[in-house]
């Protein structure tokens, strides 16, 4: 999605990118922005003749932070039970 030249800068979105996955509304954020972006570049890809269609349900995709979002919903739910 983002295409940095300088390499230490790639290397730290890469980096930031995995840490705020931590973050539940980020992580959802996250995930609307990739999908809208796949979406987008789909209808350039049909609009323009082009072949690559990318699907919105692959795995690598959308099952990394759906995982993530899962297990951080669950570890705040088990504290706010610790809690109580």
């Amino acid at each position: 999605m983002t295409s940095f030249h300088c390499q230490a800068l790639n290397r730290v979105h890469v980096i930031m990118k995995d840490v705020f996955l931590v973050f539940p509304n980020y992580c959802l954020g996250r995930g609307l922005m990739d999908i809208a972006f796949n979406q987008y570049k789909n209808e350039f890809y049909f609009k323009t003749g082009m072949l690559p269609l990318y699907m919105v349900l692959l795995c690598a995709f959308v099952t990394y932070r759906i995982v993530r979002v899962f297990l951080c919903g669950g570890t705040l739910l088990d504290n706010s039970l610790l809690v109580f």
